[in-house]
């Protein structure tokens, strides 16, 4: 396996505006997962009727019915997404793991 290293400008100027273009790039791709994140958060905290949903910008602006009544609690799809995010990241290997760089003597001898 091929090791392949990105080249990064060595000049700081260069290398602050290459990351700072990764990370709007990035940012544009994440802001619908982003805005759909806050959708359910808005939901699981009570607003039934959304105003305004920017998927660009991630912003959400929803109200909360006051006059008494609210709204039923119509979360099954929710909660099983929210169920699968939690089942995927808990499927995750977190434990860290040494690699060895280079060769050891005794490679070098045989």
């Amino acid at each position: 396996m091929a090791d392949s290293q990105i080249q990064l400008p060595k000049d700081k100027q260069s290398l602050a505006k290459a990351v700072n273009g990764h990370f709007d790039r990035e940012l544009l791709n994440a802001a619908p997962k982003f805005t759909t994140m806050r959708i359910a958060q808005a939901y699981l905290m009570g607003v039934r009727k959304f105003q305004y949903i920017d998927f660009r910008s991630g912003k959400v602006v929803g109200s909360i019915d006051l006059d008494g009544k609210t709204l039923p609690f119509a979360g099954s799809d929710l909660l099983k997404a929210v169920d699968q995010v939690t089942g995927h990241l808990s499927a995750y290997d977190m434990t860290p793991v040494v690699e060895r760089v280079g060769s050891s003597l005794n490679s070098i001898r045989e």
